[in-house]
């Protein structure tokens, strides 16, 4: 009857430590899964924040003092101005 007790607790004791670590193992996946995904999202940023900085310098190229006069002048010229078809209120 002994022996059969020792057993019992031996094997609440073995399913206790394993119960444990399958839940320690569990944790472990998720904190791995959170770190992966956190790369990820700052890979994207990176990579968008890179994206940014090349159109912004190719719009600094593009927007010179002298295109900004030409496209003020078009404008004031009237509506019938090349390139400012897009200016003219089509609902009039």
């Amino acid at each position: 009857m002994r022996e059969r007790q020792t057993f019992v607790k031996l094997a609440v004791v073995i399913v206790a430590c394993w119960t444990c670590a399958s839940a320690l193992l569990a944790i472990r996946q998720l904190r791995l899964q959170a770190v992966y995904e956190m790369a990820e999202a700052r890979s994207r940023i990176l990579r968008d924040d890179d994206r940014l900085w090349r159109l912004r310098a190719q719009i600094a190229t593009l927007v010179t003092p002298d295109r900004v006069n030409t496209m003020v002048e078009r404008i004031e010229s009237g509506p019938n101005s090349e390139g400012t078809e897009f200016l003219v209120n089509h609902d009039r």
